[in-house]
């Protein structure tokens, strides 16, 4: 059957775990908020991939989180504008893009880095609506704010 690990430190981790997910879980559950933030969902999801079993770990995968959200949000953003938007020029360009940040993936130190570049580039320029609310400055930006808020809650909760 399924063993689970009811260690102290396993248990506390858990509990931080749950936290910063509640805590950033209600930028999108508090309306008022949710319409402050463009994806809010971003926030919880950050948590979810950076919180780890450590907290020397857990700042090591949030700064190569931060590094790839923001290079994968310029990257995205600066195709969108070089491209104008044209669908035929982002098909060629998008994958020469994840093909050279995801060569970063077998290091060590930054592979984590470049697959979140490569994801991010992606998300930017495939979940960017020209006819939507925001400007795709501010929808690259959207992004790096709320990763940003992932990792600083999730760091306050570890260190608090």
């Amino acid at each position: 059957g399924l063993k689970m690990n009811r260690s102290t430190s396993n248990l506390i981790n858990s509990g931080k775990i749950a936290l910063a997910m509640l805590l950033t879980s209600l930028l999108v559950l508090v309306p008022a908020w949710r319409t402050s933030f463009d994806n809010a969902f971003w926030g919880p999801l950050t948590v979810a991939f950076v919180a780890g079993r450590s907290s020397g770990s857990s700042f090591k995968q949030s700064f190569l989180r931060m590094q790839g959200t923001v290079s994968g949000a310029i990257f995205g953003y600066t195709l969108l504008r070089l491209t104008d938007g044209n669908r035929v020029a982002i098909l060629i360009a998008l994958p020469i893009l994840v093909f050279f940040a995801s060569l970063a993936k077998p290091s060590a130190q930054y592979g984590y880095a470049g697959v979140v570049t490569a994801f991010t580039s992606g998300i930017i320029v495939l979940g960017y609506d020209p006819d939507g609310a925001l400007s795709v400055e501010e929808y690259a930006l959207a992004r790096i704010e709320l990763t940003a808020i992932g990792i600083v809650v999730w760091i306050a909760v570890v260190v608090f």
